[in-house]
């Protein structure tokens, strides 16, 4: 009888353990990702504390994010700048994927995916701009629907830095995890496979954000050794469902 017990007491853990995202206490969970941050799309973000720098003209935005439902305006998934110079990635009413970049009052980028997201589902989201050209990807594949050319002004000091939460109210509802905001362009318009394992800090890294510590505030590695962060309201983890 006691192994009998001792194997039903195996199978019930092992359906536990994958049953889907659940909350585990700080650090302790078996994805490879560890932990993410579940927003609620109406007062949780999170503010990087980010001194002020200048916009690179050369970037890659990028996070694993599920959206639990469409958002009622348009949703940021990351912002960093001010009313007139930005970088912004983020998801509309519709489910497409949208980015923006104006540097400096010249000519906006403002693409929109012809795919179009569903809830609750991963994906892993890229945004890059170099010279005159920006390209969007959805799980390691171009969406020409916000891709294409611009010509660029000079770089401007902007803060502050946000996820989950733009200037103008876009909330994001939904989970997001490994937020990496790098001054390179890390894909080519072949597209990429998706990262399985969390990413590492390198040169070309400003920020790096894995929603690991399971606390309302903390550090972040950034180009200028950590940066703190703090949310605006108590967040929730949970075990990551990526990748």
């Amino acid at each position: 009888m006691g192994g009998s017990l001792k194997y039903l007491a195996l199978f019930l853990a092992l359906i536990l353990c994958s049953c889907g995202p659940g909350i585990f206490p700080n650090g302790n969970s078996p994805s490879p990702f560890g932990l993410a941050l579940l927003l609620n799309g109406t007062s949780d973000y999170v503010n990087i504390a980010q001194s002020t720098m200048n916009l690179p003209s050369t970037f890659t935005v990028e996070a694993e994010v599920i959206m639990t439902s469409l958002p009622s305006f348009n949703g940021a998934i990351f912002f960093h700048g001010s009313g007139v110079a930005f970088i912004r990635l983020g998801i509309n009413t519709t489910g497409q994927v949208t980015v923006a970049f104006q540097q400096g009052g010249c000519t906006v980028i403002v693409g929109t995916t012809n795919a179009v997201l569903v809830p609750n589902k991963n994906y892993h989201l890229a945004f890059t701009h170099t010279g005159a050209v920006y390209n969007t990807y959805i799980n390691g594949v171009l969406d020409v629907g916000a891709s294409g050319a611009m010509v660029t002004g000079a770089g401007c000091p902007v803060t502050p830095m946000f996820v989950g939460f733009d200037n103008v109210g876009g909330f994001f509802k939904g989970i997001i995890d490994e937020v990496r905001y790098s001054n390179t362009v890390r894909y080519s318009l072949g597209g990429f496979t998706p990262p399985s394992s969390p990413f590492t800090f390198d040169s070309s890294t400003i920020i790096l954000f894995h929603a690991d510590d399971g606390t309302s505030s903390g550090t972040v590695p950034s180009f200028n050794s950590l940066t703190s962060y703090f949310f605006s309201s108590n967040p929730a983890y949970l075990k990551s469902p990526f990748p």
